[in-house]
């Protein structure tokens, strides 16, 4: 006979945001879209985690000023975790 023997996830993933960001624009613009390195994420399922951010990089425009982009990293069993970095924009 044998058993079968489960032991659920509880353990949240790992999810790492990168260095918070400061771009300048050039004179006479109000917003820029800004790149960064990806979220860096790791469960210790091995499966895929599943990131939502609150921007998109490259794509989203900032404003002049002091933004947060927020990330949370979900992995299959439903774990939860978060991070967060600036994005500051600056005129020339």
């Amino acid at each position: 006979m044998s058993f079968l023997i489960f032991f659920p996830d509880i353990e949240p993933p790992t999810v790492q945001c990168p260095e918070d960001k400061l771009v300048y624009v050039y004179s006479g613009n109000t917003s820029t879209p800004v790149l960064w390195e990806p979220v860096a994420t790791f469960d210790n399922s091995e499966k895929d985690v599943e990131l939502i951010s609150s921007h998109s990089p490259n794509i989203d425009q900032f404003h002049l000023g002091f933004s947060t982009v927020n990330v949370s990293a979900i992995d299959a069993s439903g774990n939860k975790a978060a991070c967060s970095f600036n994005v500051t924009v600056k005129g020339a």
